[in-house]
């Protein structure tokens, strides 16, 4: 139970840059079965039909397969474009996968390709009903005059029929020219782990960032869960005031955001200890920069709710170096008004733990891990709010295998005991981003075992979002936090890690954007805390959201608009002739000033979400105000 242990190798490449380069030769032995009926293009109709293709030119240009002289070489269709259109699916080349697809296996991809420069298109494996969800999406763009493979695994998380799905390329959104020959869909079998097999581009699995009809469900979504009608209405000895000042502010939202960051740095000298090789070497030539990292992070710019600190409270950490500086890190974090979440109690792995846990009894190791939890929860009672109980369970399980899984029910027990106020988590890496979605299933059966099994009370999941390829899309991603919330009902989800690798840093801005409208109009998602910011620290740099030299990327001065301007709601006016000023506000938190003539009223409101009030009105009265919440909003009604 819970314990899957696997090994991953990202390819790391740019957005559409292939990294295999094949010569003139075929794609060579793939695993699997054919799907495809003519992949080689090799029968060709007199009419220049292509049989087992659907070849739709809609105005924009014209297919043909050439025959190459050298008979041992493959066919070759040949896409001409001569006009394009803003909806490139007008020009299509399409086959419907004409067997059972089962759920569980892997759906094996791989074509040939040469583009001639400023040509692009766009490749999906999608279902055959509207709004033809995709469950792959693949966009390349730059040329290329020498033949490149495409190999890209897809696992099935769902069983379709035959004619249900279908390989589809969309071609009319450059003018150019797109050679392609030996084209497979092969069925790997369930046996067979995906990460095995070779993937050599970066695709989004189960969605499509060019999705522009998933993405007006979602801030359609925004506008049902997240946001209110508020009406304000003053009176004035029972006379309504027109032209009364009205001043809406919002000081919280229910939606938390924060990041994540190295306590090394943030202790001036503690990078020269014997622990930080590593950093020291990466920041060789940038250890000025190092105050500036602490500045940052800690501005009271109000952008952030909290901070987890990615090492210091870890348990080897703790002992070697962390409990040094926690106090100063705490103390940091309270001075920007920025809550902890402490990460982690206990990662069940040899590696989080104190180097003499290896040499320990059974009993011992257990009676060490116990104490441990016990003693990080009794020092840091009141000071941390949050804590990760469990990190890791489903990805590392060494310790658990040797104790038993009892330990983990264990953990949480003696943190319940040791701090009652903590917000008590459980902890997962891979559920929102591995490329199967075996990982959310384990973690959903521990979550599972340990409330309703052992009667454990958790406080929320905790899902790891770090992208390191782009595998799954904001579409399937979503699909999973549904699952994640219909299995553990009630739970809060905490996103963490978020990050998403791209060469290009306006892409990884928009793919960003992306997830954040998933996450902020998802109901069960409560928060969503960045990985590290600073990409000097980063095995994958371009998972950062500051450069080497601390300048911002896009991508947070895209996450600063989102939460300090569009999703956050201050505005003020005049009251009209009946007395009213409204406004459609974001779900939080609010302070309210009203000022007529000399006269000002201050009042603090919370302001609900319109999903799950009750029928009949709820009033609220105090001070001489009224507050009305209504299923079709919130009405203010100050009097002076």
């Amino acid at each position: 139970m819970f314990q899957r242990s696997i090994g991953r190798v990202f390819l790391m490449i740019g957005v559409a840059a292939i990294m295999a380069v094949y010569g003139q030769g075929g794609a060579g032995q793939m695993p699997g079965a054919e799907t495809l009926a003519n992949g080689n293009f090799a029968q060709v109709g007199d009419d220049g039909s292509v049989p087992g293709w659907t070849l739709r030119a809609g105005g924009m240009g014209t297919f043909k397969v050439v025959k190459p002289q050298d008979d041992n070489a493959s066919p070759i269709m040949t896409v001409t474009v001569v006009n394009t259109s803003s909806r490139a699916w007008t020009m299509e080349l399409l086959q419907q996968i004409d067997k059972v697809v089962e759920r569980g296996c892997t759906m094996y991809i791989s074509f040939e390709y040469k583009m001639s420069r400023g040509f692009s298109f766009q490749f999906y494996w999608q279902q055959e009903t509207p709004p033809w969800p995709k469950l792959l999406s693949l966009r390349l763009t730059e040329p290329t005059e020498r033949w490149q493979q495409v190999r890209v695994a897809v696992p099935v998380q769902s069983s379709f029929q035959a004619s249900q799905t279908a390989l589809s390329f969309h071609l009319a959104e450059k003018k150019g020219v797109l050679q392609i020959r030996n084209m497979s869909a092969r069925l790997v079998p369930a046996d067979v782990d995906p990460e095995t097999l070779e993937t050599n581009v970066i695709a989004v699995l189960g969605g499509d960032f060019h999705d522009s009809v998933w993405r007006d469900e979602v801030k359609e979504r925004i506008l049902k869960l997240k946001m209110s009608p508020l009406n304000v209405q003053v009176r004035q000895d029972d006379v309504l005031v027109p032209k009364a000042r009205v001043q809406i502010r919002q000081t919280s939202r229910p939606f938390g955001v924060g990041f994540e960051c190295r306590g090394a740095l943030l202790k001036p000298g503690l990078l020269a200890g014997k622990w930080f090789a590593q950093e020291r070497k990466r920041l060789q030539e940038l250890g000025d920069y190092v105050p500036k990292y602490r500045e940052l992070l800690f501005s009271k710019d109000g952008m952030f709710d909290w901070v987890v600190f990615s090492d210091a409270f870890m348990w080897r950490d703790h002992e070697s170096w962390g409990s040094g500086v926690s106090e100063e890190l705490l103390s940091l974090a309270s001075g920007a008004g920025l809550n902890v979440r402490g990460h982690a109690l206990f990662c069940p792995s040899y590696m989080f733990a104190p180097q003499a846990c290896r040499g320990l009894s059974k009993e011992a190791l257990r009676g060490a891990v116990l104490s441990h939890v016990k003693s990080m929860c009794e020092k840091y009672r009141g000071k941390i709010k949050y804590w990760e109980v469990v990190h890791g369970a489903t990805e590392y399980n060494e310790i658990y295998k040797f104790l038993g899984v009892d330990v983990l029910r264990e953990c949480f027990r003696v943190a319940r005991e040791a701090d009652p106020d903590a917000k008590l988590l459980l902890s997962d890496v891979q559920s929102l981003s591995a490329l199967s979605e075996a990982p959310m299933r384990d973690m959903i059966e521990l979550g599972d075992w340990l409330v309703n099994t052992c009667g454990i009370a958790l406080d929320g999941i905790v899902v790891g979002a770090g992208l390191k390829r782009l595998d799954v899309g904001p579409q399937s991603m979503q699909a999973r936090l549904d699952a994640i919330a219909s299995a553990l009902s009630g739970l809060p989800i905490h996103v963490t890690g978020l990050a998403v690798n791209t060469e290009k840093e306006t892409l990884q801005a928009e793919m960003l954007q992306d997830y954040m409208l998933l996450f902020y109009s998802h109901p069960a998602v409560a928060s969503v805390t960045l990985g590290e910011v600073w990409s000097a620290l980063l095995a994958y740099p371009q998972m950062g959201y500051y450069r080497s030299d601390l300048t911002a990327m896009p991508s947070l001065e895209l996450l600063r608009t989102l939460l300090t301007e569009e999703w956050v709601t201050r505005q003020e006016g005049l009251t009209d002739e009946t007395g009213s000023f409204g406004v459609t506000g974001h779900v939080g938190e609010y302070e309210i000033v009203v000022t007529s003539g000399e006269k000002e009223r201050r009042i603090h409101i919370a302001l609900p979400s319109l999903v799950g009030r009750p029928a009949e009105p709820t009033v609220v009265e105090g001070d001489g105000n009224v507050v009305r919440h209504t299923q079709d909003g919130t009405t203010v009604e100050v009097a002076f």
